[in-house]
C-alpha cells in the first residue's frame, strides 16, 4: 500500500516550508510553499489534508496527466512559492 501524504511543515532558514507533491498540484510538478509562521503553514496543511481526505482513495490511483488533481490552496500569506523542475 502506498504511503499517505502527510503535508507536514518544516522549519528552514527561509521560513516554514510546506512541500506539495506533484500529484496534488495544478501543474503536475512538486511545489514548495514558504510561510513566516508555523501557524500559517499548519493552516494551509490542514486545508490540503482535508481535500486529500475528501477525495479519498480515488485521487491516489488517478494520474495527474488525466486532469484530476487537488488544486493548491489560495496563498495570501505565503512568502513565496517555488516549483521543482526535473
Amino acid at each position: 500500500m502506498a504511503n499517505r501524504t502527510t503535508f507536514l511543515p518544516k522549519l528552514t532558514p527561509d521560513g516554514w516550508r510546506l512541500n506539495v507533491p506533484a500529484r496534488f498540484t495544478e501543474i503536475g510538478k512538486r511545489e514548495r510553499y514558504f510561510y513566516k509562521t508555523r501557524e500559517l503553514a499548519n493552516g494551509v496543511a490542514a486545508e490540503l489534508k482535508e481535500k486529500r481526505d475528501k477525495h479519498g482513495e480515488a485521487v491516489k490511483s488517478i494520474l495527474p496527466s488525466l486532469g484530476v488533481t487537488i488544486s493548491t490552496p489560495s496563498l495570501p500569506n505565503c512568502q513565496y512559492r517555488t516549483t521543482v523542475h526535473g
